[in-house]
């Protein structure tokens, strides 16, 4: 992949020596990613307003095909417009990925995984999809696009509305450092903005380590009685293999180049006073 490593500013005064960096870098919204190429798709968690069918699913990246994914039904449109609910995406390393949906007014959950885990994993979990473990040959990703959607659901007597707001939305590993940027709060809506689209890229392959994405979204879908068109107001987790370069920060040796500067103004300010 065509990936140049930056090196944060940060990162450097903070750790002082190698042994205490982490083991890659993400970087959020960031400016200094440049030229990202999205390629395919590896795995994907959805929630949508489905009036009848399922509002939940975890496929391997290619889509909801039959035999390809996993699904939970959360209610019809009446029961999901303007219900929060709070997400958790996890990855644990070695073991498979969770995504786990709980309603903020009465905390009831629903869970699906794709894995082998080392504890029972609540929910429906499953060790292939189509066939197809978690972990494989040209199975590692290093993207996390995250998108928004709330597209026009109704008709000309009734034009209705849409939306798919999110909020809190959080990155968090032990062993991944935030480079750069961060995820912002807003919404898709029709009318308005029809989709956000929000990506997270890395240093490294994803795959290989643990982290989670955590935040809190409300879809609302109107007239909510309309059957058609179940992939109109979404919200999508994509785990994608890309290319991309990244704008070099300044070097260790200019960086203490600066430094040696600024300690060698600082001492003359004071050898003058």
């Amino acid at each position: 992949m065509n990936m140049r490593i930056a090196v944060s500013i940060a990162s450097i005064v903070a750790s002082g020596c190698a042994s205490q960096a982490l083991a890659g870098q993400v970087f959020i919204n960031s400016s200094k990613v440049k030229n990202l190429q999205v390629g395919g798709g590896v795995v994907q968690a959805k929630y949508r307003l489905s009036n009848g069918n399922f509002d939940m699913s975890l496929d391997r990246g290619q889509g909801t095909n039959p035999g390809q994914f996993i699904q939970a039904n959360l209610g019809n449109n009446n029961q999901l417009n303007n219900t929060a609910f709070n997400f958790v995406v996890q990855h644990i390393a070695g073991q498979g990925i969770l995504f786990q949906m709980n309603k903020a007014s009465d905390q009831s959950s629903n869970a699906l995984s794709w894995g082998n885990f080392s504890s029972p994993m609540s929910g429906q979990s499953v060790s292939q999809l189509g066939g197809q473990s978690f972990y494989g040959s040209g199975r590692g990703f290093n993207t996390l696009l995250l998108t928004a959607r709330a597209e026009w659901a109704g008709n000309a007597a009734n034009p209705g509305s849409s939306s798919m707001s999110f909020s809190n939305l959080n990155f968090s590993s032990s062993e991944l450092a935030v480079a750069d940027g961060a995820f912002i709060s807003g919404a898709a809506s029709t009318p308005g903005t029809g989709a956000v689209v929000q990506q997270l890229v890395s240093s490294v392959d994803l795959s290989q380590y643990s982290w989670s994405i955590t935040g809190t979204i409300t879809g609302l879908r109107l007239p909510a009685n309309i059957t058609a068109g179940d992939e109109l107001v979404s919200f999508v987790i994509g785990g994608k293999q890309s290319e991309f370069a990244l704008i070099p920060l300044p070097s260790t040796a200019a960086l203490a180049g600066v430094g040696m500067m600024v300690m060698g103004g600082a001492r003359r300010r004071s050898t003058a006073v």
